[in-house]
């Protein structure tokens, strides 16, 4: 008679290897929520952060309009640092002159209308992607989409535009 309760080797391997695929699969799964939640956050942090300068801009012009009216117009005008910010103690000891993304600020100070200032803060970046990020990053697409023989077709290729000093690997 069959014992019906007791699982064969081959069985119990199998539900061990279907049970490694679906952790694996649940893997990539959660490797993208992760990621979505740290791109959210740090644009959570980002938006905050402007927020901030926008405020202290806003009262910095507020607190020198005689100053700065005399000496905006529509296209020229006076700029504000972070730290003329802080100075005024609009912003706290210790802010950041960047975002988490790097980002500096410029705040422009124009007078769009009769009697009227505004500040504007923008931001800019410092970011200026080398060759080995563009070329690592061309790999990755490639791989993503599993062409393997067009990655070591473009990476010979590529090489040749490179500088020496710059590895790929």
């Amino acid at each position: 008679m069959l014992n019906l309760t007791k699982k064969s080797p081959a069985a119990s391997l199998l539900d061990m290897m279907l049970a490694l695929i679906v952790f694996l699969s649940c893997l990539g799964l959660i490797g993208t929520w992760v990621e979505k939640g740290h791109t959210a956050q740090q644009q959570k942090l980002a938006s905050e952060h402007l927020m901030r300068v926008n405020e202290a801009a806003s009262e910095y012009v507020k607190l020198h309009y005689v100053e700065l009216y005399d000496t905006s117009t529509k296209t020229t005008g006076p700029q504000i640092s972070i730290q003329n910010l802080i100075d005024e103690e609009l912003l706290p000891y210790g802010f950041q002159e960047r975002n988490v993304w790097k980002q500096d600020y410029e705040i422009h100070v124009r007078q769009m209308k009769e009697n009227e200032l505004q500040a504007i803060v923008l931001t800019t970046s410092n970011n200026n992607y080398d060759a080995k990020f563009l070329v690592t990053l061309l790999l990755r697409l490639l791989l993503l989409l599993g062409s393997t023989t067009s990655c070591l077709f473009l990476l010979s290729k590529i090489s040749y535009f490179l500088e020496p000093e710059v590895t790929i690997f």
